[in-house]
């Protein structure tokens, strides 16, 4: 195997750092996208997936959102077309009802290239971010009112 183009992937995920809307995103994704978590993975079209990405959006508005910075990546090709790129993210929160915090998440991309583009086949999350944010307080306990 071979090492991904490092500037190349470097440069993707910073255009994926700075997207803040599903038209910001929705060019960085294949048109049919893996996407799981640890509680299972689905197989959805670009138009579910920024669906999801615009309510999640709004769950961040509220909750003082305030940026995504990658802290850190490795990258690995599998073969000619694909790399697969683990990321780990900073995301600093300032809730109205409770102190700032930084998450910090990790995250998996299964990366196509196609000539001098790269487009996410797969996303793949280590932890779930509802998780994360009832964790933290964030958010109510699974179960309880938002």
């Amino acid at each position: 195997m071979q090492s991904c183009d490092s500037a190349q992937i470097e440069a993707f995920l910073a255009c994926y750092a700075d997207a803040d809307s599903a038209e910001q995103f929705g060019p960085l994704y294949e048109d049919q996208v893996l996407v799981g978590d640890p509680d299972g993975n689905q197989h959805i079209s670009r138009e579910q997936l920024l669906a999801g990405i615009a309510a999640r959006s709004e769950l961040f508005a509220a909750i003082g959102y305030g940026g995504t910075t990658l802290a850190s990546h490795s990258a690995t090709w599998l073969g000619e077309h694909y790399c697969l790129a683990g990321t780990t993210w900073s995301i600093p929160l300032r809730p109205r009802s409770s102190d700032p915090v930084t998450l910090t998440m990790a995250s998996d991309f299964l990366l196509r290239r196609r000539g001098d583009e790269l487009r996410i086949a797969a996303y793949l999350t280590r932890t779930s971010i509802l998780d994360e944010l009832r964790r933290v307080g964030v958010l109510p306990a699974a179960g309880g009112t938002p």
